[in-house]
């Protein structure tokens, strides 16, 4: 449609013979609008999914070929070294409470290797540690806890800029998912604990744990970042 449109002089008189014709603007449709923009919202969120899928594969292609490298694997025997060592000397409070540092090494080789190296070790020292010093039957879910533990501190932590922020959160990803919700239903299949009742009793350990073991594999990752090693 057309409209015609009138200029005035600043007197409110109008200027004669000045008129101009000019096309109209037309407004979209609220529900174009709201179409376009939830297709540039899929659009955005397909574009932001393959970029997270394509790093996540780079970040597992370099942890693969990690294993390759002499001295990653070198470093990562040390660490599973002295994951066993911590290991035998874990404390039994309940049999359904047990503290132990074994799994700190364990991280400490996910940041360095990332998550594939991280889950090899994991499954690893859960082995050896069980061969070792058995606190009981052997049971695989446990040992699916400590490579699952390693694949979330080398998805969290590998190639990230070290910070007591990322730290937190990666042995607080660990904690709520592998401590308290996947381990103690290993428990629950177990030894027939009530689940809720074990997981609330729980609860107060795996809290000072989470604490204790930020700290601690914090200072260890910054001691490592001074060096070079990062």
């Amino acid at each position: 449609s057309r409209k015609l449109r009138v200029k005035c002089w600043l007197d409110g008189e109008l200027l004669t013979g000045r008129k101009v014709e000019i096309l109209a603007v037309h407004r979209s449709h609220p529900a174009a609008t709201h179409r376009y923009r939830y297709l540039y919202a899929v659009a955005l969120g397909l574009q932001r999914r393959s970029f997270f899928m394509k790093q996540t594969i780079s970040m597992f292609k370099s942890s693969l070929f990690e294993l390759k490298e002499v001295k990653s694997l070198v470093f990562s025997a040390m660490l599973l070294a002295i994951s066993i060592v911590l290991g035998m000397y874990s404390i039994q409070l309940t049999p359904n409470i047990k503290v132990s540092f074994a799994l700190v090494p364990v991280a400490i080789g996910a940041i360095l290797f990332g998550p594939v190296v991280g889950a090899t070790l994991g499954g690893t020292a859960d082995i050896l540690n069980f061969l070792i010093k058995p606190t009981g039957p052997f049971f695989p879910g446990f040992t699916i806890s400590a490579i699952i533990t390693g694949l979330i501190y080398g998805f969290i932590l590998y190639k990230k800029p070290l910070s007591i922020k990322r730290t937190v959160l990666a042995v607080g990803v660990v904690t709520a998912v592998v401590n308290m919700l996947l381990n103690t239903y290993w428990l629950n299949l177990l030894f027939g604990t009530p689940y809720v009742a074990n997981l609330i009793a729980r609860s107060p350990k795996e809290l000072l744990m989470l604490f204790v073991n930020s700290f601690i594999l914090y200072l260890v990752t910054k001691s490592l970042k001074s060096t070079n090693i990062f």
